[in-house]
């Protein structure tokens, strides 16, 4: 009985035993980790203060109707355009700056979110760089191509007939289509608003509007 005992207490000792290592093999794991997310914090906070914010900063400073603010986790940042409803859409992109799942890669991911998706577009990207060696040049290189391509799709947008249809007016004087929000010339009168394509057609019209508009 007692050689049981022994082996018994010898089974128990050694379970007790692998644990502790287990424990220990995990402490020193998470110190690692945390040593690695504080590299990683170092890294983005600069990434993100001397490349992407100045950047977008610019986009937004580009555009009326636009804000800017800080993503709502981590490292990033948003701009929001058409924040005046000028047109019936929601337009925002985002760069945010995280750390992979194995923490041993720095990942600048880009998101173009449009909606509704009347037109084809590059919603989302990546950049995956070595958390112990990147280069600063690749990051740059990389925001800025994502920033000049999302002002090429905003100027896509702003021409895309199906984004402009509430926009679209016709020119009283040559009966010529234009958006609104691009016309060369707008009028007043008798209490509604009118849109030109050019200053000929304007002065055409203030010489005789009731030509026009069939005013009695």
């Amino acid at each position: 009985m007692n050689s049981f005992k022994s082996r018994i207490n010898t089974v128990i000792a050694k379970r007790t035993e692998n644990i502790q290592e287990k424990q220990a093999y995990l402490n020193k794991e998470m110190e690692e980790i945390e040593k690695l997310e504080a590299r990683f914090s170092k890294h983005a906070g600069r990434i993100l203060e001397d490349i992407v914010l100045p950047r977008m900063n610019v986009l937004q400073e580009s555009f009326s109707g636009t804000s800017i603010s800080d993503s709502a986790v981590g490292f990033g940042c948003k701009v929001e355009f058409n924040t005046d409803r000028r047109y019936n859409a929601t337009i925002e992109c985002e760069l945010k700056i995280q750390l992979d799942r194995q923490h041993e890669k720095i990942l600048v991911t880009w998101r173009f979110h449009l909606l509704p998706i009347l037109m084809k577009f590059q919603t989302d990207d990546l950049l995956s760089t070595d958390l112990e060696n990147f280069d600063l040049a690749d990051i740059e290189s990389f925001v800025e191509n994502k920033i000049e391509q999302a002002i090429q799709d905003y100027f896509r947008f702003q021409d895309h007939p199906g984004y402009q249809r509430d926009n679209m007016v016709v020119d009283p004087v040559c009966k010529m289509s234009i958006n609104r929000l691009e016309a060369a010339c707008r009028e007043k009168y008798l209490s509604r608003e009118y849109c030109f394509c050019t200053v000929k057609c304007k002065e055409a019209f203030t010489n005789d509007p009731e030509r026009y508009v069939g005013a009695k």
